[in-house]
């Protein structure tokens, strides 16, 4: 396995903790050594803001986000090589647009801030300049957390986003590196062919 100068953070958010165990077992041969919040009951955002002072005393080149509950694939580390001083994975979650519908956490701006992106959008193999990216799966360069405190909220990771653009940080999703989402009503993957998912209902 190669080796890059990152930070492996894995970020257990609340009532995911018995997801621990699936993501060691399908993580164990692409992640080497991944720092991992011992304590219960931090929040995600308090757990990432850990990890980027762990970072900052390594002097590491970034940190690669992960959750618990999101499983990546063998080609994780092409984020980390992606030209953009943040780059999310592909992944889905479900959201409630009055209805509960399924959508990629990769967003557009839009008038009234971000938008989601059309899973259409992210399902070839590409690299998208977007507005924002959940971090669920995500590479975050040291020269990004080091000009940006990270703030400590439910929507860390989109306020963070928000923050780095206005800097004139990139950002982007490489849809290339697409994962499994583990929600509790069962695992979210992106399928073979767009089969009417822009947005999903199911």
């Amino acid at each position: 396995m190669e080796k890059f100068d990152v930070l492996i953070g894995i970020v257990v958010p609340k009532g995911k903790e018995n997801c621990i165990e699936e993501f060691k077992n399908a993580t164990k041969e692409i992640l080497d050594k991944p720092f991992m919040i011992e304590e219960q009951n931090i929040s995600v955002a308090k757990q990432r803001k850990i990890m980027i002072e762990e970072a900052k005393k390594r002097n590491c080149k970034g940190i690669l986000f992960l959750e618990c509950d999101v499983i990546p694939p063998k080609n994780l580390f092409e984020l980390v090589m992606t030209k953009a001083d943040i780059v999310g994975g592909a992944y889905l979650q479900w959201v409630n647009m009055g209805v509960p519908k399924v959508a990629p956490c990769a967003f557009a701006l839009a008038d009234e801030g971000i938008a989601f992106l059309p899973i259409d959008v992210v399902m070839p193999k590409t690299i998208l300049p977007v507005a924002a990216v959940g971090f669920g799966c995500a590479y975050v360069n040291s020269k990004v957390f080091n000009k940006i405190e990270y703030p400590e909220n439910d929507n860390d990771d989109l306020e963070f986003c928000q923050k780095a653009r206005e800097k004139g940080f990139s950002i982007a999703v490489n849809a290339g590196v697409k994962c499994i989402s583990n929600t509790g009503s069962g695992k979210l993957e992106f399928p073979m062919s767009r089969a009417g998912l822009s947005f999903s209902e199911t």
